[in-house]
């Protein structure tokens, strides 16, 4: 009775074994999930917390991501002229003063017919709701039902006392954003003197973050390759634009616009959101040329013209001169746009596609995030594992 006691202790031990292994791995697989379910919730948690960083902190963010374009921008310039025995310090000085001035003529020059058509404003949108009476005839049934009915309502509620707050003026608010783009323009000259006065300084810190000399290497040609693709892409892409502004100025002037170098100054400058900006442009010349011009063939011509500067330079122009290598998938720059335009406003919309450029550049230097690249690009290229 011992012995065969024996022989089914010995006989059940395996099970046993087998079953603590099965109970182990079990416990093992469990524990990895929590880990995963850990690492998704830490990840989008910090998203989170970098969307809320990057919009709280938006007054900050936007002059120093503008001075870093910029200074990508013009380094190649300092550069150049360092090897012309100029300093860096005082080629900055220049660039700077230079851009200064720029921007302080074209305020000066655009400051009282624009603020002159926002007065016109109301008087404009009267016009349009005139002409567009016709359009809306059929609906004036319904309309002055909806009147009634607000009529009623007012009657009704004419017993209880209105709470209203008001808000700062018109006044108030300009002054605000006045000051608010005065200080953004102020700190991002300023900053863009130091980083192009600083020279290689950056360059040199960036190279010493690294250990082997390969990665050196390779983390100098990638800040160089940023640097020289978004100088040239910004500078050509301004030459463009400053053209398209200058052909829709005299294309506007031909057809009698009022102030024609407002709207060749604003396609210049909504050209630099794609596809968003044209719209935009669009809809303002249709609704200024509504209000000045009695015929409708005319309007149609002066929207006609607009429409078509803006595409033969979007269609033809722009990537004929960019180059492949620098077009980009028009989902991504609608969604760039429209993300940034959301987080930072109307400068947000101006410095996604540099934002998307630089983004790009980076990852096709670096072999693990090449397919971002691949997905940004708006040509198809294979992409082979390391």
């Amino acid at each position: 009775m011992t012995l065969q006691a024996a022989r089914l202790e010995r006989s059940e031990r395996p099970n046993q074994s087998s079953s603590e292994v099965d109970k182990a791995a079990g416990g093992g697989s469990i524990r990895q999930d929590v880990l995963e379910n850990i690492s998704r919730s830490l990840f989008w948690m910090l998203a989170f917390s970098l969307l809320a960083i990057l919009y709280l902190a938006r007054d900050f963010l936007v002059p120093i991501t503008g001075s870093f374009i910029l200074a990508l921008t013009f380094s190649p310039l300092v550069r150049a002229l360092s090897r012309l025995g100029i300093p860096a310090a005082l080629s900055a000085v220049l660039i700077v003063a230079s851009l200064l001035m720029a921007t302080l003529s074209l305020i000066y020059l655009l400051a009282f017919p624009v603020s002159d058509w926002f007065n016109r404003v109301p008087e404009i949108g009267a016009a349009l709701k005139e002409k567009a009476s016709i359009l809306l005839a059929p609906l004036q049934v319904v309309m002055e039902a909806q009147r009634e009915m607000d009529e009623v309502t007012t009657a009704v509620a004419s017993d209880v006392q209105a709470v209203t707050i008001q808000g700062p003026g018109l006044f108030e608010t300009a002054a605000s954003n006045m000051f608010s783009m005065a200080t953004t323009l102020a700190i991002t000259l300023v900053l863009l003197t130091f980083l192009l006065g600083s020279g290689d300084l950056f360059y040199s810190k960036l190279v010493h973050r690294f250990e082997s000399l390969e990665d050196k290497k390779q983390a100098l040609g990638t800040a160089r390759n940023v640097e020289r693709v978004i100088s040239r892409y910004l500078l050509t892409i301004t030459t463009i634009n400053v053209c398209l502004g200058v052909a829709i100025g005299l294309a506007m002037h031909a057809w009698g616009m009022p102030t024609p170098y407002v709207w060749g100054a604003m396609a210049t400058l909504l050209n630099f959101m794609p596809y968003i900006g044209a719209v935009i442009g669009l809809g303002v010349v249709v609704a200024v040329s509504a209000v000045t011009f009695e015929t409708l063939p005319v309007v149609v011509g002066v929207a006609a013209t607009y429409f078509a500067f803006t595409t033969i330079e979007g269609q033809f122009v722009t990537p004929l001169t960019v180059g492949r290598k620098l077009e980009l998938n028009a989902v991504s720059v609608f969604i760039a746009v429209g993300f940034w335009a959301w987080l930072w406003g109307f400068v947000g919309a101006l410095i996604a596609v540099p934002i998307l450029v630089i983004v790009k550049t980076v990852c096709e230097n670096i072999d693990s995030t090449a397919h971002i690249a691949n997905f940004l690009s708006n040509e198809q290229r294979k992409t082979h594992a390391a």
